[in-house]
């Protein structure tokens, strides 16, 4: 085994700066790992996007563990990195952690020796739930008949029982809880779009769309897109992951919005706004990189209010964003996105719009002592 060291990186090191070795480091592994799971470096989060969440506090604060070749001064030097997430405005006792190793570097025991650094960070900041998501390929062609699985409490989805990341989760006591689909769209074509939209419009009489990037979101609507937010994180399924309501309001939009442009990302927000109260009661979300030469986006949250359910506002509002990012955005040839395996009517609208399966997640929890 190959000798390593732990660094810890805490919100005072976001002063490093983006063009830090350490930061780089962590990019690099996280690209190195995407494209050997993908074949491509989408969802890659940049050193910049990094330094800016390190140095964020407020609705939640974040703790890095490296692991690192002794005397390390290079982004070479990066062997894997844990990322812990610690919410402070609600699910208190929760902590997220993202663990990544190089692919040139597994089955050294640095994966093992980050977790157990994690772990102590998260027991140290007075926390007791841990939820950690492991990525993997899809089932192909190949996948022998009668393979062994783990399925989640949700009874939606299932993950070989053999993938070493599924053997090192469960080794340490964690449960599955939720499978997600990770999902690619080629950006449609406009002649698919203006179908979709000409087939939902009839159903949506009474709501008007919106459309803006996310400085330009006006004041006045930022209440309703924090309402919304504040429904998305209770309404959207959770399988057996502990999660409580975490409320939005105006300022936290703003904020949010203020630091994905800080970190070199742009929102593009299409949002229907119901005539006779004057409401938003839908909206989707895409972030997309503000470097014009990036070739995919990231489809973040849908949200319909259930009392205007039926109308066909999700399909309306996704379809409206496409729209404008093919007009923003041209550079962009693929969205990404994320669906819990039994929010099956959120599927159905991607199906629809030509999204395909293109890796699985598995979303654990540990409770600690």
């Amino acid at each position: 085994m190959d000798p390593f060291e732990l660094l810890t990186l805490r919100t005072a090191d976001a002063d490093r700066g983006a063009d830090d070795w350490a930061l780089r480091g962590v990019e690099a592994v996280e690209a190195a790992w995407w494209h050997d799971l993908t074949g491509t470096t989408d969802e890659l989060r940049t050193a910049r996007w990094r330094q800016v969440v390190l140095g964020t506090t407020g609705p939640h604060h974040s703790v890095a563990v490296l692991a690192v070749a002794p005397h390390a001064s290079t982004p070479e030097d990066v062997l894997g990195f844990a990322w812990v997430r610690l919410f402070d405005a609600s699910n208190t006792d929760a902590a997220e952690v993202d663990l990544v190793v190089h692919p040139d570097h597994r089955r050294r025991g640095v994966g093992a020796a980050l977790w157990d650094a994690a772990l102590d960070v998260v027991r140290g900041e007075g926390r007791h739930v841990v939820q950690a998501w492991s990525v993997h390929r899809p089932p192909s062609s190949d996948t022998p008949a009668g393979t062994a699985t783990v399925t989640p409490a949700s009874g939606a989805g299932e993950l070989a029982a053999d993938d070493p990341e599924v053997r090192f989760a469960a080794a340490r006591g964690a449960t599955l809880a939720q499978v997600e689909r990770r999902s690619t769209l080629e950006v449609p074509s406009a002649g698919l779009l203006d179908g979709l939209d000409a087939a939902a419009r009839p159903h949506a009489d009474g709501y008007v769309l919106h459309g803006w990037r996310g400085p330009d979101v006006p004041e006045s609507r930022l209440h309703d897109v924090g309402a919304l937010e504040t429904r998305m994180s209770t309404d959207a399924p959770q399988g057996g992951l502990t999660i409580e309501q975490d409320v939005w309001d105006a300022d936290r939009v703003r904020a949010w919005i203020d630091r994905l442009a800080r970190s070199g990302e742009d929102v593009l927000l299409a949002a229907a706004e119901h005539v006779a109260s004057g409401r938003l009661v839908a909206y989707t979300v895409l972030v997309v990189a503000q470097d014009g030469s990036v070739r995919w986006a990231t489809q973040d949250a849908t949200i319909v209010d259930p009392d205007h359910r039926g109308h066909r506002l999700g399909m309306l509002v996704k379809v409206a964003n496409l729209r404008a990012l093919r007009a923003d955005r041209p550079a962009v040839e693929r969205v990404v996105t994320w669906n819990a395996d039994e929010n099956e009517h959120m599927l159905a609208i991607n199906v629809a719009l030509g999204f395909r399966v293109t890796a699985l997640g598995g979303g654990w929890e540990l409770r600690l002592a």
